[in-house]
């Protein structure tokens, strides 16, 4: 999250479409996009990467700054030693990762789209949400890398009122 906007990675298999979403809270700015990246399991040998590996991969392209709220949010999520034991899983891109916006057409549960039609108590009864989101109607046909999308990112989206 970055202020009123944020940026979901989900993985998912190579053939389905379909993410976890973990609460009300989750997709709750007025910027948000899924990067939804479709995976299937590869040996290390046969070009597989860890999560480790990933990581690696990511924190090159960070400023030192950037690498330490990086891992402080990684260290937070995933303790090392917890990630260390993923290190013999590997797996492998099946495809370009897909970049979703969240608009008002998704049908995403949020909490502020449910204090649009039920009152702050109502609300606040619901605990524990989670839920499934069908993302194949909302992929389109824009390829668009990872940096450049990054790049267009940091470069504007404001919320309107």
């Amino acid at each position: 999250t970055f202020g009123n906007a944020c940026v979901e990675v989900k993985t998912t298999t190579h053939t389905d479409n379909i993410v976890q979403i973990s609460s009300l809270h989750q997709l709750d700015v007025c910027n948000a996009w899924i990067i939804l990246i479709k995976i299937f399991h590869v040996a290390k040998e046969d070009g597989g990467k860890s999560v480790n590996d990933l990581f690696k991969e990511i924190r090159k392209h960070l400023s030192p700054m950037e690498d330490e709220v990086f891992l402080k949010h990684v260290e937070y999520l995933c303790p090392a030693d917890i990630l260390n034991e993923y290190d013999n899983y590997t797996f492998k891109e099946s495809s370009y990762p897909n970049i979703i916006a969240i608009d008002d057409k998704t049908p995403i549960l949020t909490e502020s789209r449910l204090k649009q039609m039920y009152s702050i108590a109502q609300v606040s009864r619901l605990v524990d949400i989670k839920y499934s989101l069908d993302l194949s109607e909302n992929i389109n046909s824009e390829i668009l890398s990872i940096p450049a999308f990054f790049k267009r990112f940091s470069s504007g989206g404001t919320c309107e009122s």
